[in-house]
């Protein structure tokens, strides 16, 4: 039953009662009884507390206008009373004369939930406000525990195992219907699949819970020989029914509890990477492939996997030697058994010489599957499988090779031989070891390739290990019709080195200010004579930032300190450069002069420009490159008017 301590202030013809009705002493906290009115106007505030003194004793206090609630003087002879042990419910008739006509604010000092109402009336000319407060003082039932006798139980067998749990009233008050107190398991799975609410259990309960009271209960599971073997859940609530009126009905839930029921023909753990779960780390569940390695064939047992905890239980097997094959796809690859930044595994089992403890404690050891970016990526097929001498990809002799960083990997090993294509007068065979790095802290190589000799290629293998040098990944690349565990390529020289470029002619043209920045504008007048080519994306090359196609020539341009202020590497072309611009802050210290530097990453050739003043800029018309128009850039464009030289 809902219980309330109530508070009201009703102003009478100059009297105002204080009116104080609540339940058995036993009912409440010393908490419960800390309150106070005060008036909500700065002339001075009223307080009546009422002080918990013991379980059975209180006191009744009013307090001085503006003194503090804590340490003010007890205005005792205007009550009439000194400290007193006063019965509840409590009542004071209190002289009009020691309270101002004005509306007045309770407040109440509790760590508990208070709600209050207000009406606001007239009494005359005197306006008064009316307070409730409604206070716990119910019973209010938790499942404050839960537990399992094992994590696994042997269907059927003795000793059998129960669920354990205990029902508390944390609630201020007791109840004493306690016959009518059931719980039941609402919500439960089996292999991951809903099942119903169960019947009630009756608890053993005394005839008065009081509150903090505890009851224990319990239930069998796993008894049956027929009971469904595998992965269960089950949450509990207690008053289901709601038969015990309570302060929350919202708190009946137990926390969910989970168990698996096993035999002999079971086994269960984790599918675990470098020695922990692995825990969910995309939308895809798990698969298990299983193999009877005695008899040379696949086979199909049941199987549930917790696709967040990657919890597995398997039974039907056969007491024999058992393989397994588990995949993890990635989102990255989700149709993939050997997708890149998934995980796979190969296990292997004697059932017949393992005890059933040992059954149910065998994790699935996975490695993470590397994800390649460079040159190629390796979640993409490369087609038919490569035979032949012209079947495979060509690459610069300064290609980078790059994959995305392995978890919780402490190094990598990385080694590039040297091979005979198939169609080679003498075979297919290796030549030799051409690179190698067993301790590779980074994820990427530069390993400056000679060129492929006709009829030969190379191959690339990386693995990664942790700390105590443990092997943690697989590396494989897709063909159309299989896989392989290494990448294999040719090097060529197929492209065009621009040695004999003339130097870059850099000018400054203008500084703007926009907002508080300054911006220089420079054109390179000479850009015509770059190739293009110079500009073409180069994925075989070092990313830039994110981008793993940028430009093969990188634009950066320098202070006269040679300090670097600005760049671009991704321009297109070679038009880009006759509109470059850099930002400097306004409170910045401005540059004096500027120079411009093109790297060709592919020839490792560098072009630098002479210094541009950028105190001083060149006017546009200024086409030799001296800051001045005259006759002689009229002379420059009169010889190149009907050329096409932008």
């Amino acid at each position: 039953m809902m219980k309330n301590l109530f508070f009201a202030s009703y102003l009478f013809i100059g009297i105002l009662t204080l009116s104080v009705m609540g339940t058995s002493l036993s009912a409440y906290t010393a908490s419960d009884y800390l309150g106070a009115w005060s008036r909500s106007s700065d002339s001075g505030v009223v307080r009546i507390l009422i002080n918990y003194v013991s379980a059975s004793e209180y006191e009744v206090e009013m307090l001085k206008p503006n003194h503090n609630i804590l340490s003010g003087e007890n205005y005792y002879s205007s009550l009439g009373v000194n400290s007193v042990t006063p019965a509840i419910p409590l009542q004071y008739t209190i002289s009009s004369s020691i309270l101002s006509h004005t509306t007045y604010t309770l407040t109440f000092l509790s760590s508990n939930t208070i709600h209050i109402k207000q009406d606001v009336y007239s009494i005359g000319n005197v306006s008064t406000s009316y307070y409730t407060m409604t206070r716990m003082t119910q019973p209010d039932l938790i499942i404050s525990d839960i537990s399992v006798g094992s994590d696994f139980i042997e269907r059927g067998e003795a000793p059998f195992q129960k669920v354990h749990f205990t029902v508390k009233n944390i609630g201020n008050s007791f109840f004493t219907n306690t016959y009518s107190l059931r719980t039941r398991i609402e919500t439960r799975s089996t292999n991951g699949q809903a099942g119903p609410s169960s019947g009630y259990f009756s608890l053993n309960t005394p005839a008065i819970m009081s509150s903090g009271q505890e009851v224990d209960g319990s239930y069998y599971v796993g008894t049956q020989n027929n009971d469904t073997l595998g992965y269960y859940t089950h949450r509990l609530k207690v008053d289901y029914d709601d038969n015990v009126v309570e302060y929350n009905d919202d708190n009946n839930l137990s926390r969910t509890i989970d168990f698996s029921i096993v035999d002999e023909s079971c086994i269960a753990g984790h599918i675990a990477y470098d020695g922990a779960a692995v825990n969910y780390y995309s939308s895809h569940a798990p698969t298990i492939r299983f193999r009877n390695t005695d008899t040379a064939t696949w086979i199909y047992p049941e199987y549930y996997i917790n696709p967040k905890t990657t919890f597995y239980i398997t039974w039907g097997l056969p007491e024999n030697n058992i393989a397994t094959y588990t995949s993890l796809a990635s989102d990255v690859m989700p149709e993939s058994t050997y997708a890149a930044e998934g995980y796979y595994g190969f296990n292997a089992f004697d059932l017949s010489a393992m005890s059933l403890s040992e059954q149910v404690s065998q994790d699935l050891s996975v490695r993470y599957n590397i994800h390649m970016v460079k040159p190629f990526d390796n979640t993409e097929s490369l087609g038919a499988l490569f035979v032949n001498h012209d079947d495979y990809p060509m690459y610069s002799p300064m290609m980078v090779l790059k994959w995305k960083p392995v978890p919780r990997a402490d190094h990598y090993s990385v080694t590039i031989g040297r091979y005979r294509t198939e169609d080679h007068p003498s075979g297919a065979g290796y030549l030799g070891q051409v690179y190698s790095d067993t301790n590779l802290p980074g994820n990427e190589i530069s390993p400056s390739l000679n060129e492929s000799a006709t009829y030969e290629y190379y191959r690339f293998y990386v693995n990664a290990y942790n700390s105590s040098n443990e092997l943690l990944s697989n590396f494989y690349t897709l063909y159309d019709n299989t896989i392989g565990s290494s990448f294999s390529f040719r090097v060529e020289s197929n492209f065009t080195c621009y040695p004999d470029l003339p130097t870059p002619k850099l000018f400054v043209t203008d500084r703007e200010t926009i907002g508080n920045q300054y911006v220089y504008h420079m054109t390179m007048t000479n850009a015509s004579q770059f190739p293009d080519d110079l500009f073409t994306p180069q994925r075989q090359l070092p990313s830039c930032g994110t981008n793993d196609e940028s430009s093969r020539t990188w634009v950066t341009i320098y202070n006269q300190d040679g300090i670097a202020v600005g760049g671009n590497c991704m321009y297109p072309s070679a038009s880009n450069l006759r509109n470059l611009a850099i930002s400097v802050n306004t409170a910045s210290t401005q540059p004096e002069y500027l120079y411009v530097e093109l790297e060709d990453r592919l020839c490792q050739n560098t072009y630098t420009s002479r210094m541009a003043d950028a105190t001083e800029p060149c006017p546009v018309g200024d086409l030799n490159g001296d800051c001045r128009v005259n006759l002689a850039d009229l002379s420059l464009l009169a010889q190149n008017w009907l050329n096409e030289n932008n």
